[in-house]
């Protein structure tokens, strides 16, 4: 429990939690879309509550993905499999975007030949 007594940890949490913050605006859409067709007393109640649980999930599990980071090489082994999901998705992607392509070219060929005939 150093890390407490760090700047560098506070920073880093501080960094963390305003881009969880900003990045929360999905919470408030699906509590608002949750509560809609509640009765107006109800629905108060599960945006009060709802609001309440994530600002609360939002600040542990950044407090939680702080003290990931403080593991050694969890940066390193994240990057690497995220280079290499991405380099085994990138062929995938764009052979099948590649015969969609294929695709809407031989049917926008075939429509040109009906329409010209």
């Amino acid at each position: 429990m150093d890390m407490l007594s760090t700047s560098a940890f506070w920073v880093a949490l501080a960094q963390i939690m305003v881009v969880n913050i900003m990045l929360s605006g999905d919470n408030a859409v699906v509590i608002a879309l949750a509560s809609r067709s509640l009765p107006p007393k109800q629905q108060k109640m599960a945006i009060l509550f709802g609001s309440g649980a994530a600002i609360v999930l939002i600040i542990v599990l950044t407090f939680f993905a702080v003290m990931l980071m403080e593991l050694p090489y969890l940066k390193l082994v994240g990057g690497l499999t995220f280079g290499l999901q991405q380099e085994c998705l990138i062929p995938i992607t764009a052979k099948a975007s590649l015969s969609r392509i294929q695709t809407y070219g031989q049917r926008f060929e075939q429509f040109l030949l009906q329409t010209s005939s």
